[in-house]
C-alpha cells in the first residue's frame, strides 16, 4: 500500500502526575517518536508482514532526526524536502490514565511544495494495490489537497482510502474515493459544515447516527463509508449492494498504542474489496463458465457436481443432494461460529434465526480492524408479512402509509418492522415504478459555501417528501458533467436540479425527468431556472464602494468559462463607466479559486506602484483565499466586498460586507419547481430571480485611503 501523509510531526509523549490548572509539574518520562496517522497506518501494516511505503513532507528543521527515527522503526519513506519546522505533537500521559495532545499545525507550505508532493504520490502509485490518505493537510495546502490525490490514484488505477479533518474529507468527497472512514463527529462535521457532537457512552441514537451519516457521505460523493462511533461500534454503508451495516465493537485486549481508527484504515488497504455486483466469496458459488453453443441440448441434461454424484433431486434432476447437502452443511458450520463469537452455544439454526438469513463471517477490515462482523440478508417483506401474521399485500399497505388496515393489524406490522429491522428497497420501487424517489443535484463543488447552503436546503425541503438525494460535483469540468449526468439517468432519478457550467445543453432536450437549473440558465434549452442577477449584483457592489470615495477598485473572479463569472465582470465595468471611471486591467485578476490562486491575485494587486484603495470579490471561493492575504499584509484598511456570504464572515475585523443572493432561497425555489412538477403540475417554463441585497458589515463600508 501507499501511505499519503503529508504532515508528518515529531510525538513527545510525557508521562505526568494529574494535571492542575495553573499548576508547574515535571515530567517524569519523555519519549519522542515519529508521528502522525499515516506513520500508525504503517506501523499496522509491519506488524501483519504487508509491504507499506510512507510519502511525507519533511521540515528543514530536525529533518534528519525524523528520518532516523523513522528508519529505527523500518519505515519505507519517500519524503519530500520543505522548508520550516517539523511540526510538534505533545502528549501528556497522566498516572490515572487520562491523555491529553496538543497538536501544532506546522509549517505553511506552498503552491510549489503542494505540486512536488502530488508528483511524489503520483511517481510512487504504479503497482500499488491501495492509497491511504491519512492526517491533516498542512497549512497552505489547497483543501481539496486529497481530492487531487484521490483522482491521481483512480487514473493509476488504485483504490483511495480517505481519513482526515472534516474539511478536507467534505472536499474529497467530490472525487469520488473508494472507502472513507470518519469517526462521527468528523462525519457530522463534514455533512454539516458544523462542529459534529461529542459522543458519549450514554447517547441512546449513535447507531442511527453513524448509520445516517455513512449514508450521506455516500450521496455526497463516497463509494463506501464506514463510520466508526467509538465502543458503539462501525456503520458501513455500500450503495453498490444498497445496504448500510452496523457492526457491535468487540471487547479488545490493548497490545499497541496506535489508534484503533487507523488500525481500522490499514487492515482496508489490503482486505477491502469493493465490488459493485455482490460476487460471490467462496469457490463453490461462482458461476460455471457457459457450454458451448453446440452442446447446449447436451448442457441441459448434464448433471451438476463432481462425477461420481449418483444421488440426484427429484423436483431438479441437475442439482445433487449430496452436494446441496455438504453445502448447507457448510453454512451451518459458518454459523455455529458466528453463534460461538457472540457467546451463543444454541444450536446454529437458531444463531441464524435470531442474526437474520443466509449469516456468514465478513472480514471487513481483516485483523487489524478489531475483529469480525455479521453479516445478514436484508429483511424482506415477507419476512415482515410472517411475523406479524399478515399477507404481503396488508404489510404493504400499513408501510405505505395506506389507512385501510385496521389498528391491531397496523400495530403488528409496525412491531414486526422494528424488530426485523425492515427497510423499503428503493430499487425494487424503481423497477417497480419505473423511476426512483430520488432526485440528483449536480454542482461544481459540494464545498464551496454557496453550493453547500442551496444543498442543505434542497435536503430539507425532500426529506420533508421522503424523497432521498444523490449529490455530485462536476470539479468545473465540462466533460465530467456529461458522465455524472448519465450516471444519474442510469440510476432513474426523477428529477434533476443542475448547476451547468457547460454552454451547450443540446444533450438534454430529450430528458426523461424534469430539469430546473440553478445560478446559471440553459440558453439553448427550454427548462425552468434559478438564478440571480449577477450582473445586476456585482454592479451593485461595485457602486457601494464607489459611494464611499473608492476610485481604484480591484475585480477577483474566475476565469471566463461560465456565463456567472462573464456577467459579474460585465457587471463591475458598468458600475465603473457609470461612474466616469475607465476600467484598469491591471486590475482585473482572473483567477482558478481552486489552485489557491486568489491569495496570489490579491498579493500581486497590492504590490502594484498604484494598489487598488478597494477589492470586490466576484464569489465566495474567491473571498476566501484573498482575505487570509489582505490580514497578513495588514491591508485590512482596504474596502472590500464578497458575493456571497460564508462562515465567520461577520466575526473578522473588520466584518466583511457581502452581497446576499440567498443560497437558501434559490435551493428552496428550485426544489419547489422540481416538486411542482414531479406532482403532476405543467406551469410554463420559467427563469426564477432570487433576491439581492447588500449586507452592510465594515470592510464596504471603509473610506478611501489616499
Amino acid at each position: 500500500m501507499l501511505i499519503a501523509t503529508p504532515n508528518l510531526c515529531l510525538d513527545r509523549t510525557q508521562l505526568v502526575p494529574e494535571l492542575v490548572l495553573g499548576g508547574v509539574m515535571r515530567a517524569r518520562q519523555v519519549e519522542v517518536t515519529a508521528g502522525g496517522k499515516g506513520v500508525n497506518i504503517a506501523r499496522v501494516a509491519r506488524a501483519h508482514r504487508r509491504p507499506a511505503t510512507v510519502v511525507g513532507l519533511v521540515a528543514d528543521n530536525d529533518r534528519e532526526r525524523l528520518l532516523r527515527l523513522l528508519a529505527e522503526e523500518g519505515a519505507d519513506v519517500v519524503d519530500v524536502p520543505m522548508p520550516g519546522d517539523t511540526r510538534n505533537a505533545i502528549i501528556m500521559i497522566e498516572q490515572g490514565g487520562r491523555t491529553t495532545i496538543v497538536n501544532e499545525p506546522g509549517s505553511t507550505i506552498d503552491a510549489d511544495t503542494w505540486r512536488r508532493y502530488c508528483a511524489a504520490i503520483a511517481a510512487s502509485l504504479p503497482g500499488r494495490r491501495s492509497l491511504a490518505c491519512s492526517g491533516s493537510l498542512p497549512p497552505g495546502a489547497p483543501e481539496d489537497g486529497y481530492a487531487q490525490l484521490v483522482d491521481l490514484a483512480h487514473q493509476a488505477g488504485v483504490l483511495a482510502l480517505v481519513d482526515t479533518a472534516p474539511g478536507a474529507l467534505r472536499a474529497a468527497l467530490a472525487s469520488g474515493p473508494d472507502l472513507v472512514k470518519p469517526n462521527l463527529q468528523e462525519a457530522e462535521a463534514a455533512i454539516t459544515g458544523a462542529s459534529g457532537l461529542l459522543l458519549t457512552d450514554a447517547d441512546s441514537d449513535v447507531r442511527e447516527r453513524a448509520m445516517d451519516a455513512a449514508a450521506t457521505l455516500c450521496r455526497l460523493g463516497a463509494r463506501n463509508a464506514a463510520v466508526t462511533a467509538g465502543a458503539h461500534g462501525v456503520a458501513l454503508a455500500e450503495p453498490s449492494k444498497h445496504r448500510v451495516r452496523w457492526f457491535p465493537a468487540v471487547k479488545v485486549e490493548v497490545v499497541s498504542a496506535v489508534g484503533a481508527g487507523d488500525s481500522f484504515l490499514a487492515g482496508s488497504c489490503w482486505s477491502w474489496r469493493p465490488t459493485t455486483t455482490g460476487a460471490p466469496r467462496c469457490a463453490a458459488a461462482r458461476p460455471r463458465p457457459a457450454p458451448p453453443a453446440s452442446s447446449s441440448a447436451r448442457a441441459a441434461s448434464t448433471p451438476t457436481g463432481p462425477p461420481n454424484c449418483s444421488r440426484r433431486s427429484r423436483t431438479n434432476p441437475r442439482r445433487c443432494v449430496s452436494c446441496h447437502e455438504a453445502a448447507t452443511e457448510r453454512r451451518h458450520a459458518r454459523a455455529r461460529h458466528v453463534g460461538r463469537a457472540l457467546g451463543d452455544d444454541g444450536c446454529c439454526r437458531e444463531a441464524a434465526a435470531r442474526a437474520g438469513r443466509g449469516m456468514h463471517v465478513g472480514r471487513v477490515a481483516d485483523r487489524a480492524g478489531g475483529g469480525a462482523g455479521v453479516k445478514q440478508q436484508r429483511a424482506r417483506l415477507r419476512d415482515v408479512a410472517e411475523a406479524a401474521g399478515t399477507s404481503t399485500k396488508t404489510a404493504s399497505r400499513v408501510i405505505n402509509g395506506d389507512d385501510r388496515v385496521a389498528a391491531e393489524t397496523r400495530a403488528r406490522v409496525e412491531q414486526a418492522v422494528i424488530d426485523l429491522g425492515y427497510r423499503p428497497d428503493p430499487l425494487a420501487r424503481s423497477l417497480r415504478r419505473g423511476l426512483d424517489e430520488t432526485i440528483g443535484v449536480v454542482v461544481d463543488e459540494v464545498g464551496d459555501p454557496f453550493f453547500a447552503s442551496v444543498i442543505g436546503e434542497i435536503e430539507r425541503m425532500a426529506i420533508d417528501r421522503d424523497v432521498s438525494v444523490i449529490i455530485a460535483s462536476t470539479r468545473r469540468r465540462e466533460e465530467r458533467e456529461r458522465i455524472v449526468l448519465d450516471g444519474l439517468y442510469q440510476r432513474r432519478v426523477a428529477g434533476l436540479i443542475i448547476a451547468s457550467i457547460s454552454d451547450n445543453h443540446a444533450y438534454l432536450r430529450n430528458s426523461s425527468c424534469p430539469l430546473v437549473f440553478i445560478d446559471r440558465a440553459a440558453e439553448d434549452l427550454a427548462a425552468d431556472a434559478v438564478v440571480v442577477d449577477d450582473r445586476g449584483g456585482a454592479r451593485m457592489a461595485v457602486e457601494h464602494l464607489l459611494r464611499h470615495g473608492h476610485r481604484r477598485i480591484a475585480y477577483i473572479g474566475d476565469r471566463l468559462s461560465t456565463a456567472t463569472a462573464r456577467h459579474r465582470l460585465l457587471g463591475y465595468r458598468d458600475a465603473l463607466e457609470g461612474a466616469g471611471i475607465v476600467p484598469d486591467e491591471d486590475l482585473v485578476a482572473q483567477i482558478e479559486p481552486a489552485k489557491g490562486d486568489a491569495g496570489l491575485a490579491t498579493e500581486a494587486l497590492l504590490r502594484l506602484p498604484e494598489p487598488p484603495t478597494a477589492i470586490f470579490s466576484a464569489n465566495t471561493r474567491c473571498s476566501l483565499g484573498t482575505l487570509p492575504t489582505i490580514h497578513r499584509m495588514r491591508r485590512t484598511d482596504l474596502g472590500f466586498i464578497s458575493f456571497g456570504d460564508f462562515a465567520m464572515a461577520d466575526t473578522l475585523t473588520p466584518a466583511v460586507t457581502i452581497v446576499d443572493h440567498s443560497p437558501e432561497a434559490i435551493g428552496r425555489l428550485a426544489a419547489e419547481r422540481l416538486f411542482s412538477r414531479l406532482a403532476g403540475d405543467e406551469p410554463p417554463v420559467e427563469t426564477i430571480l432570487a433576491p439581492l441585497r447588500i449586507v452592510p458589515r465594515g470592510s464596504g463600508e471603509l473610506a478611501a485611503r489616499l
